[in-house]
């Protein structure tokens, strides 16, 4: 008895406010601990952005204690200004030039595929997971490409109680999190860019 009695308290919590749509802003903190790449001071570069999703705002949905989809969770940032803050910022603090003129600098191309949280339903507790799926590739001035590569990156967010925005956006900043140290991480990225200079 006092397990079903647990279960319907669960579903309640669970539907509450499900019907309402929520909206989230997402933050990115900046990678600590990073040292300065030799040549990268010689190496100007601009970041470009382009969300090719469906849907531009939406990043989940709020779901009941049924774990049936209900209204949306939107995400109050322009994502490609979020992105490309994100991306120039680690560059920048690891010693790449970000450029003014752009006809003259290498580009980082960025097309965001994907930014989602999905809701999902245990006995007790649910979690979060979202995924961000971004391709990335390095453009030289000339305009040829030197580097290609998609980026995932995952978050999760366990012993939810509640299926609301607030709960979608610890995950969802975790995957953005974990796709900028990915990129940020991979030699090969960083060795196109410095490539460069040669």
């Amino acid at each position: 008895m006092k397990t079903i009695f647990s279960f319907l308290m669960l579903m309640i919590i669970l539907t509450g406010c499900a019907v309402t749509r929520d909206q989230v802003s997402i933050q990115y903190e900046p990678m600590t601990d990073v040292a300065k790449i030799e040549k990268a001071e010689t190496i100007p570069f601009n970041v470009q952005v382009t969300d090719s999703r469906t849907s531009k705002d939406r990043v989940g949905r709020k779901k009941n204690g049924y774990g049936m989809d209900c209204s949306s969770i939107v995400c109050e940032n322009d994502m490609n200004q979020l992105i490309k803050e994100a991306i120039s910022q680690e560059l920048h603090n690891r010693g790449f030039v970000l450029s003014l003129e752009d006809c003259s600098s290498t580009l980082v191309k960025v097309n965001l595929h994907k930014f989602y949280n999905d809701f999902k339903l245990g006995y007790f507790t649910g979690k979060g997971m979202s995924e961000i799926i971004l391709q990335v590739d390095i453009l030289k001035p000339d305009h040829q490409l030197s580097f290609s590569k998609t980026v995932v990156g995952t978050g999760v967010n366990r012993n939810v109680m509640m299926f609301s925005g607030k709960n979608a956006k610890i995950a969802l900043e975790e995957a953005l999190k974990n796709a900028i140290s990915e990129l940020m991480e991979d030699s090969s990225f960083i060795q196109a860019l410095l490539n460069l200079s040669q």
